[in-house]
């Protein structure tokens, strides 16, 4: 029943944003809403060297999972959709299951976002995003 509710809400948001913008294009289809996924659980920390982040995602495959970094932010989007079909000579059943995350992460200026190394294991999603060297050598300037 959840599921019914939430599409409805999603398709209710669309229809007011489509009358809200009737002089702009309301057939625009562009932006993805995502309104109803699960914002993913997040544990971050930082050492000297880098940055770890896990993320539960919990009963999603490695293959449906999408990470991507662009301009110092990281965005997660992961879907499962289970399908299950049951056919007798008496009855018919068909059921189906949909789970879905979405995540967007600032990252510090100081994260490789060219280097992230990602594992995905038992439902957690750990990410090791390393420091960029830092460019900036200290100098001791003598005063006159």
């Amino acid at each position: 029943m959840k599921r019914i509710t939430d599409e409805m809400r999603r398709m209710h948001r669309k229809m007011n944003h489509w009358f809200r913008n009737f002089d702009e294009n309301p057939w625009n289809f562009d932006e993805e809403d995502f309104s109803s996924y699960r914002k993913a659980r997040v544990e971050a920390q930082e050492t000297d060297e880098e940055f770890l982040v896990a993320i539960e995602l919990p009963g999603v495959n490695k293959k449906d999972i999408e990470l991507e970094a662009e301009n110092n932010v990281l965005v997660i989007k992961a879907e499962s959709k289970q399908e299950k079909e049951n056919k007798e000579e008496n009855s018919y059943s068909y059921t189906e299951s949909y789970s879905g995350f979405y995540r967007t992460i600032p990252l510090p200026e100081n994260a490789d976002t060219e280097k992230i190394d990602a594992e995905y294991t038992k439902g957690v999603l750990k990410l090791r995003i390393p420091k960029k060297e830092s460019k900036k050598k200290g100098k001791t300037i003598q005063i006159r």
